[in-house]
């Protein structure tokens, strides 16, 4: 985990640059980037996602008391469920880590109610977009999100619309996500101009929602 590379957070220009598993930057830092005084993942799986995630909640959170401590901080975004919020919330405060509530959703280009496979990359399938909780509003509408993606949407994956996520926006942060997401794939299959025009389709409330770049 700690060997993972860098991660930016760009927000309105700015960059914001996350060296994961350090908790201060390096000496060779350029000038031009702002290095928070802290440490916090802010996508990161458990074993609550299946198949994928293998960190048990009590060693994560051990691990982050470790590598940050000063202010430990640590979001908890699981593939499509939120099965876990309750534990990971009270290890966490207990152990006095801030915890950060949210989920990677599964967004569906069309339709939450169309059942078809994808008739291409960008049509039909599903996408990723990690959505965390500004508040306990936010909390509520990620609960909702994530309740009617598995009620309403669910087709190989319990997966939300635009329209469920503009419903409920408020509270909610959104990250861009991995390149499994919607705008990373949209760049790399169909070109940066369509990206573009992704970019500028907003889902979440101005202001909450960041381009994240791994490298």
């Amino acid at each position: 985990m700690r060997a993972v590379s860098t991660a930016k957070l760009t927000r309105g220009g700015g960059v914001i640059r996350y060296h994961r598993g350090m908790a201060h930057a390096p000496s060779d830092t350029p000038s031009n980037i702002v290095v928070p005084k802290q440490f916090a993942h802010l996508h990161q799986h458990t074993a609550y996602s299946l198949l994928d995630g293998a960190a048990r909640i009590k060693d994560l959170i051990s691990w982050v008391k470790e590598v940050t401590p000063d202010n430990p901080t640590l979001a908890m975004t699981d593939h499509g469920n939120m099965h876990g919020a309750v534990e990971f919330y009270k290890i966490a405060t207990a152990a006095g880590v801030k915890p950060i509530l949210g989920f990677e959703a599964y967004v569906t280009a069309g339709s939450r109610h169309d059942r078809k496979k994808p008739s291409s990359k960008l049509d039909g399938g599903y996408f990723h977009l990690t959505l965390l909780a500004k508040n306990f509003v936010g909390y509520q509408n990620l609960c909702k999100l994530n309740s009617r993606a598995w009620l309403e949407g669910f087709y190989m994956k319990p997966r939300v619309d635009h329209e469920l996520l503009r419903e409920y926006s408020e509270g909610v942060i959104a990250l861009s996500g991995c390149l499994g997401a919607q705008i990373p794939r949209t760049l790399l299959d169909a070109g940066e101009r369509r990206a573009n025009r992704r970019c500028g389709s907003t889902w979440i409330s101005s202001g909450t929602t960041f381009l994240s770049v791994a490298e």
